[in-house]
């Protein structure tokens, strides 16, 4: 028994979508990261570009503030003040060229330093005539055209390069935004199809898991009947090896004897032997029929061949033949059944169920007991039931009577031996014909057997 050929693990599936998931997630991952990293990046650039900025500005403050105080006040200090801090300026221009090459920035950047250069010569000229005793002068040039010339090319310089560091800025900004917009709606498309492809994956893994679960149920089921037939097959060889034995052990002892010493032997004794090995044929033919009939209910061969019986006349064919045993037990048989009740059955299949109930009716019922079999009609089913006054059974054994693995038997009130295979193979075949059957007993009062099968058409 194995899984149908469409219900199989999806592990080719299971495994392109785990490698399509992981590789778009890591392409995601890498591209969050380098979008991350050019953040980083850009605000670590316009940060330094700022930083410049207020030093570019900061400075020419400082400058200017100097060399006007060294003009006003003619203090050394403001000229050492001037030249402490006019070395940062030159630095921070230096910096921003560097910076200006990578980002097109040169020309404001050139603009810059060129008014820068031209601010130093002229301050440095007004603190020379300060040295010269010429405040006067030194004044003049830092309030002359030229002066003030320079000093709004400067601060031009700075605003253009303050400009490119904003159209930078929002174009660096919005290509970041861009490509994380690109990954969000990537995300937004591929997300759904992943989740729709793992949906369906996970359909097929559940399908596959519950077939696998009903395969290994269906195997353990297995396992049980296997075991079941095994242990009938088994108790089958059981009865065949000691319950047939014993009749043919009979018949081939009075044979041989009758064979040997039959002239020697008046009526009486032949008449007696001869009964003997009839009895023991006898039992001998009902075992082996038994045996042939459950053996072919096992395996499906038996034929069913439904049709409309005449119950009473049925059950008055086979007492007919348990007549002369019940007899010599002084057993009375009554048929409580009403003419032309008929119900629908195998004739073979029924004729097996009536000869094990009434044998087995004989068989337990002592000397002078009574045996009643009855029917009655109800819900579309004729019920017939068996009715002693025999020993009975106790009710811890009647689980057992129909259980083919147990085969449950007992000896009858003259020692009479049994197979336990009469009563399973009633079971058999009263199923077979769509009835069912059932015991009532009580130990010490006798037993009715019951079993059903459906009604006739005329009925």
């Amino acid at each position: 028994m194995r899984l149908p050929q469409n219900v199989t693990f999806p592990v080719k599936s299971f495994s392109v979508l785990l490698a399509i998931t992981i590789l778009t997630f890591g392409v995601l991952v890498w591209f969050a990261r380098i979008s991350h990293q050019q953040l980083v990046t850009a605000d670590k650039f316009y940060l330094q570009l700022s930083e410049l900025k207020g030093q570019f500005s900061h400075l020419d403050e400082v400058l200017t503030m100097s060399a006007s105080m060294a003009a006003s006040t003619g203090k050394k200090y403001w000229e050492e003040r001037y030249h402490k801090y006019e070395p940062q300026l030159d630095s921070a221009i230096r910096k921003a060229y560097l910076i200006g090459k990578q980002f097109s920035m040169m020309e404001a950047v050139a603009i810059t330093d060129k008014a820068n250069r031209e601010l130093v010569a002229l301050e440095q000229a007004a603190f020379n005539l300060v040295n010269n005793k010429q405040p006067e002068a030194a004044r003049a040039i830092l309030e002359s055209e030229k002066y003030k010339f320079q000093k709004e090319a400067y601060k031009s310089g700075i605003s253009q390069l303050t400009g490119k560091i904003s159209e930078k800025a929002k174009s660096d900004f919005a290509s970041i935004h861009k490509q994380g917009s690109v990954i969000f709606f990537a995300m937004l498309l591929l997300l759904p199809c992943l989740l729709f492809f793992w949906y369906l994956v996970i359909l097929k893994t559940r399908r596959y898991n519950i077939q696998r679960s009903l395969l290994i149920e269906a195997l353990k089921k297995n396992d049980i009947e296997l075991s079941d037939v095994v242990a009938a097959k088994n108790k089958l060889f059981a009865i065949i090896a000691h319950d047939l034995r014993g009749p043919f052990s009979a018949i081939l002892g009075f044979s041989e004897m009758l064979a040997e010493d039959y002239r020697n032997m008046n009526q009486e004794e032949l008449g007696n032997n001869l009964l003997m090995i009839k009895n023991a044929s006898q039992k001998a033919f009902e075992l082996l029929e038994n045996l042939l009939a459950w053996s072919l209910a096992q395996t499906g061969k038996i034929d069913f061949h439904p049709e409309e019986i005449d119950l009473k006349a049925k059950i008055m064919k086979n007492i007919q033949l348990f007549q002369k045993l019940a007899t010599e037990k002084g057993i009375h048989v009554s048929v409580e059944i009403q003419d032309n009740l008929t119900v629908i059955g195998d004739r073979n299949m029924t004729n097996t169920v009536l000869r094990n109930l009434l044998a087995n009716a004989i068989k337990f019922t002592p000397e002078m007991g009574r045996i009643k079999i009855e029917a009655q009609r109800t819900n579309g089913q004729v019920e017939i039931l068996v009715c002693d006054t025999g020993v009975g059974i106790g009710r811890e054994d009647i689980p057992k009577l129909f259980d083919p693995l147990v085969m449950y038997s007992t000896k009858g009130t003259l020692k009479e031996k049994g197979t336990g295979l009469g009563l399973i193979l009633c079971k058999e075949f009263v199923e077979k014909q769509g009835g069912c059957i059932g015991v009532d007993s009580e130990k010490g009062k006798g037993s009715t057997f019951r079993f059903s099968l459906p009604v006739g058409v005329e009925n």
